[in-house]
């Protein structure tokens, strides 16, 4: 990998950073990329002998994707960052398998996460503190992609795929949820 890291930070032309920072800023990359990676690789497999694939695709999207835009609470250790992003996901396959989620808790959901959204807006992360032109931004493309997993939502219900609703709809509160727990030092 060290070799990799040489070679792009040589080749990456930017004069904002000295090849050292670029070494710094490949490497680090390289070190989520992998962490994300081994996560992916553990949750798949279980879900894969759980036989909720399907599910565990959804729920990782669909909270990957709001967190990318309305950020949220980050854990003070990389472990318990590692440990929540594989159980939870996990619980909530069970949750799935395990019981009928009622359909107005998804309407709940979505009346909270709206207005999360609206009254909260964008969480940054206090290492990276987002402008207020940036804040505004990712709450407009955050609300529009909300807006955007309602309408597949809307298609999954009227195709009775209930695990998959229920999956998205558990993804949508974890991601809005997470806004309103306090903020740490150090980013997962």
């Amino acid at each position: 990998m060290e070799w990799m890291i040489q070679y792009l930070a040589k080749n990456a032309q930017n004069e904002h950073y000295t090849f050292d920072e670029r070494k710094q800023i490949l490497r680090y990359g390289f070190k989520k990329l992998l962490t994300n990676l081994f996560i992916l690789m553990i949750l798949f497999t279980i879900s894969f002998f759980m036989d909720t694939l399907k599910v565990m695709f959804i729920l990782i999207i669909t909270f990957v994707v709001l967190r990318m835009k309305f950020g949220g609470w980050h854990s003070e250790s990389k472990g318990v960052c590692i440990t929540l992003t594989i159980i939870v996901p996990i619980v909530y396959v069970f949750i799935i398998k395990a019981y009928d989620l009622p359909l107005i808790f998804t309407f709940i959901t979505y009346l909270f996460a709206y207005l999360s959204a609206f009254l909260k807006g964008v969480v940054d992360n206090p290492k990276k503190e987002l402008s207020s032109d940036k804040k505004s931004r990712f709450k407009l493309q955050g609300i529009i992609i909300l807006t955007f997993i309602g309408a597949i939502h809307i298609f999954v219900l009227s195709n009775h795929l209930t695990n998959i609703s229920e999956g998205m709809t558990l993804s949508i509160f974890t991601s809005f949820i997470n806004l309103y727990f306090n903020q740490t030092k150090t980013q997962c």
